[in-house]
């Protein structure tokens, strides 16, 4: 932007000149790395048209390199739709990662309130919350919809005010500028392209810059030409909010102190989510405080029956505490009602060699793998299994297999667990041969 920026107001033509070269260029490396990029073109359409005041036609016809560079987007979207093997590859499908948990429009109509809320939390940060469970909108005509539009033709209201005015200052050109920029800026994660979270507090930081200079810029805007015991007044009133806004930064800090604090607060706020109830769960298993998990993950369990995580965290908080059958029973009334998971049948897998059911326990991984999931983590499983069983050859087999997968696949490393148990296998395999006669 400030690339642009300068290209446009250098007195130099050669630095213009290189300035304008560096926007795109810059422009095409943020489209490339982030999706968030995807409004800049935009976002520069206002910086001609609101702080440098050029028309719109000779602002089109400046961008237009930048324009054409947006579609690198969609077309990465496709790309990656493509690999997956999706078998629809249009668009609108591939950028539908939520299935048929709600619509677009809903969702659409549900940002009309969320952008509000967001900026609420930067006006007013009071009761945030790490994992918010925000209510579903599904029409227009909804009260607290209703009011959002209302004040969101307010605001929108005010900045065409402050372009109209006659006599124009660069405070009330930024302010305007800020007005417009924070929905272009946060319409990527809040539009019509549906995210599996309905509001999530992250999404709001690139946006904030936008409001923050606005705030700056109209704060300049009213104090400019007021008496000087008015401009002593507005700056100890912005030292004093710095002061409250660091303080409370301090003690939220502390919720964020470990993993148990955070999702204690979280649950607090949202006792009917699964996911926080699950997250502390988790928190109290990593820290081996099995009884005090085993509540929340029981809790996640019962507002999502289908929650996939949920079940191998409860199956594994047995395996921890010693009981694999209890583990053996959630992960096969899991397997008998829903699609077959990886994940669960590996566990599963796990719970019967704890139980000493070797030869059922290969048995499933033997299963797997002839379905087509001869995964490195499938193929070191059973290298370990045939290991405690006395099998070297089959486990070494395995194992060569395994490292193999492991190497093939760039998505995943095994080799700090393939290692190991590579120098076990050797290690018992030559105490054997060394205790033959």
């Amino acid at each position: 932007m400030l690339l642009y920026i300068q290209s446009r107001v250098a007195e130099n033509a050669s630095v213009r000149k290189w300035c304008y070269i560096g926007s795109i260029v810059t422009l095409i490396m943020g489209l490339l790395t982030k999706e968030c990029a995807f409004t800049l073109p935009v976002t520069l359409l206002l910086v001609d048209g609101i702080l440098l005041q050029r028309s719109l036609r000779d602002a089109v016809n400046r961008l237009v390199p930048h324009l054409v560079c947006i579609w690198l987007i969609p077309v990465q979207v496709l790309r990656i739709a493509h690999e997956m093997r999706a078998a629809d590859i249009l668009l609108p499908s591939a950028t539908n990662i939520v299935g048929n948990i709600y619509t677009r429009s809903e969702y659409a109509i549900t940002q009309i309130r969320a952008i509000l809320s967001y900026l609420r939390l930067l006006i007013l940060p009071y009761n945030l919350n790490f994992d918010p469970d925000y209510p579903l909108y599904r029409s227009l005509l909804h009260p607290e919809i209703i009011l959002s539009i209302l004040i969101w033709t307010a605001i929108l209201g005010a900045g065409i005010c402050l372009i109209r005015r006659r006599e124009r200052t660069v405070s009330t050109d930024l302010a305007a500028f800020s007005i417009f920029w924070f929905p272009v800026a946060i319409s990527v994660s809040s539009s019509f392209i549906p995210l599996e979270d309905l509001m999530f507090e992250h999404r709001s930081y690139l946006p904030s810059v936008a409001f923050f200079t606005g705030t700056v810029a109209y704060f300049s805007h009213a104090v400019a030409g007021r008496k000087e015991v008015c401009k002593r007044a507005a700056l100890v009133s912005l030292w004093l909010m710095a002061l409250t806004f660091g303080l409370l930064t301090i003690q939220r800090n502390k919720t964020y102190s470990s993993n148990i604090s955070l999702w204690q607060d979280t649950v607090k706020k949202n006792p009917g989510k699964a996911r926080p109830n699950l997250a502390l769960g988790n928190a109290y298993l990593n820290d081996k405080q099995y009884e005090k998990a085993l509540p929340y993950l029981e809790k996640s369990l019962e507002l999502a029956p289908k929650y996939t995580e949920a079940h191998l965290s409860m199956g594994s908080a047995f395996q921890q505490m010693g009981m694999p059958q209890k583990a053996i029973e959630i992960y096969e009334a899991y397997l008998e009602k829903f699609p077959p998971d990886l994940t669960m049948q590996m566990n599963l897998s796990l719970a019967y060699a704890e139980m000493g059911w070797y030869p059922q326990a290969i048995d499933l991984l033997q299963q797997l793998e002839t379905k087509n999931y001869a995964t490195a983590g499938v193929l070191g499983l059973l290298s370990e299994l045939n290991l405690r069983m006395g099998k070297h050859v089959n486990a070494l087999s395995y194992l060569v297999r395994a490292m193999k997968a492991d190497q093939e696949d760039p998505t995943v490393d095994l080799s700090d667990i393939l290692e190991p148990l590579r120098k076990k296998i050797l290690d018992q395999g030559g105490r054997n041969s060394a205790a033959r006669p």
